[in-house]
């Protein structure tokens, strides 16, 4: 099944680990879920985690299927925090998000980067602080709280979010009509280009990237190159071409980060939006030091 923002999926995985006297909520939303899904004729199952081991052992077979070829769509009933990541209730366990961040990452890539997950989990939002611009990315789409959720939300709110996304394959349509503002959204595409865009506008450009290109000149001089006028201006010619964002640059961050799914977006159009960003950081700035006079 395709959906609207660029993934497909073939199968949803229903990840649980309920606490003792959640058993019959939680298994009312799967039902309803299931029975969407029977209706438009995906296949759906289920995955019980009343342990660490087993939850870890279950995402490794999710990732054994991406790596056959299935498409999964993940979804993640259980309990969590910031701090401690998810609960294992039945075992009085905790998983940490860095290590079920791993976990995701292995899925997304054998995916080639088509893994949605949607984590019903308090807090679960947080986990994308371990997402880094130099690696892949652990999801090509997350849906989470950042902060905790109630049982009533989810009850009301889970089943009739996937009813119309299986309806309408519109999956960020179906996310603000049922599940905003309680959960949030990450998008790949989106959040790449809001990285970029940061380290463009802070590493190179403006006053900061004129002080990086200095920094890497003194290193260059401190391995030995003799300074000279005619040397210091070819090294510098040297750093700032080595330094200026462009395409390539993006498509080599793109590559690596999007598990060489394509960004959706030019330079052209990143730098724009850098340029946005750039003006908007000195207004805030003008702003700032004009109160600070009063």
């Amino acid at each position: 099944m395709d959906i609207d923002g660029g993934a497909r999926f073939d199968l949803l995985v229903w990840l649980a680990s309920p606490r003792p006297g959640e058993e019959g909520w939680t298994g009312r939303i799967f039902d309803d879920v299931e029975s969407a899904c029977v209706q438009v004729g995906l296949q759906i199952e289920r995955y019980q985690a009343p342990s660490k081991a087993m939850l870890l052992d279950a995402l490794d077979r999710i990732a054994g299927l991406a790596r056959q070829g299935r498409k999964p769509f993940l979804h993640l009933d259980m309990h969590g925090s910031e701090q401690e990541g998810i609960e294992i209730a039945a075992s009085n366990e905790h998983v940490p998000w860095s290590l079920v961040v791993h976990k995701l990452r292995a899925i997304n890539e054998a995916t080639g980067n088509n893994l949605c997950v949607v984590a019903a989990t308090c807090e679960a939002f947080h986990a994308i602080k371990l997402v880094g611009m130099t690696q892949a990315v652990p999801f090509f789409l997350l849906v989470a709280p950042s902060i905790k959720v109630k049982s009533g939300f989810l009850q009301d709110h889970i089943a009739p979010f996937y009813r119309q996304m299986l309806e309408t394959r519109d999956i960020i349509g179906s996310i603000k009509a049922n599940l905003e503002p309680d959960m949030r959204v990450f998008h790949c595409g989106a959040a790449l280009a809001r990285a970029m865009a940061q380290y463009i506008s802070v590493h190179c450009k403006g006053k900061t990237g004129e002080e990086r290109r200095e920094r890497l000149l003194s290193e260059v001089l401190l391995a030995g190159r003799p300074r000279t006028p005619s040397t210091l201006g070819e090294i510098r010619k040297s750093i700032k071409a080595g330094v200026k964002p462009d395409q390539a640059m993006l498509d080599r961050f793109a590559d690596k980060f999007l598990v060489g799914k394509p960004c959706g977006f030019s330079f052209e159009q990143l730098n724009t939006f850098v340029e946005a960003l750039i003006e908007a950081n000195v207004t805030r700035r003008r702003i700032s030091e004009r109160l600070a006079r009063r």
